[in-house]
Parts: C-alpha cells; structure tokens; sequence
C-alpha cells in the first residue's frame, strides 16, 4: 500500500497500527518515496487535509479505527470522490480470509487488492497467477498479488519482488 500511495503522489499515513517509525522503515523496504509522504499516528491529522491536499490516503489498518471506523471510513471516500483521489485502507485478514472483525468497508470499493506470501525462504508457495485459473508456482523473494475484486481493472494475480 505505502510504495503503491507514492507512485500516485503526495501521501497522508494513517498508520494506526505500527505507528511512523516502523511504518516509515517498511515503506522504505519496499521501495515507497519516502518525501512524498505525511505521517500520523492517529487520525487527528484529518484537520490538515486540506493544507497538503494529498493525492492519498493510506489507513492502516482500518480495524484500528475502532468505533469511529464508520464515520471516518464515510468521511474518506467523500473525500475520495470529490478531489478525484485515492483511498487505501489496509484491512488485516483472518485465517478464513474474511477482514479480522467482519468489516464490510470494501463493499463500495473500486479495487480488493489480496497480498499473501508468495514464497517461504525454503520453497515457493502454489497459487493462481494470470488469467488462466490454474494454479503454478509463486516466485522465489516475491509477494503473490490477487486482484480480488475490481470496477477499474480484470481480476488477475501476479508476483512482485519484494525490495529491500
């Protein structure tokens, strides 16, 4: 979420969950630029907003938002449709690969982005990569990408090297 956000432009992190340090060192890892962003360790900085104009935002991870998630989850995607941005919102999944708490957030969404392990450091993991519905092999140091769900691309999956 944090290299794709910098690939679109200038970033407002929310990063709730693993506060900025470790978020910021993450980022970094994974080839994220890291001048395009502002970071906040709880979602006060909503109030500066309209000061950065950020083209995203990135929340992570939404179940961190607690009772307020509804109110701030709306207030985001207005925000998203109106200035014609991006919203991100990380969403940890369980072990039956639902969102942990039974978040529904990404009913309205344009994209459901499923990143998992693509490879162990001693094998690489099975999965469906392409169009073809056939599951091969993931690549060795690379994390497997399932579109999910999507209004504004075709449901694909692929690998992508992790950097860092």
């Amino acid at each position: 979420g944090f290299r794709l956000a910098s690939q679109i432009g200038t970033t407002a992190a929310f990063v709730l969950e693993m506060g900025k340090v470790l978020s910021r060192d993450s980022a970094q890892r994974v080839g994220a630029h890291l001048e395009r962003f502002w970071w906040y360790e709880d979602m006060e900085g909503l109030g500066e907003i309209k000061l950065i104009r950020p083209k995203v935002i990135v929340v992570d991870s939404v179940q961190k938002l607690g009772r307020q998630r509804k109110s701030i989850v709306a207030q985001l995607r207005q925000w998203a449709m109106d200035g014609n941005t991006t919203l991100i919102l990380v969403s940890q999944k369980g072990k039956h690969g639902a969102s942990r708490h039974g978040e529904d957030d990404d009913f309205d969404c344009d994209a459901v982005v499923d990143v998992e392990h693509g490879s162990t450091p001693q094998q690489a993991q099975s999965a469906i990569h392409g169009f073809d519905g056939k599951p091969t092999r993931c690549k060795m140091n690379h994390a497997h990408v399932a579109i999910a769900k999507s209004r504004i691309c075709p449901l694909v999956a692929f690998d992508v090297p992790i950097v860092g």
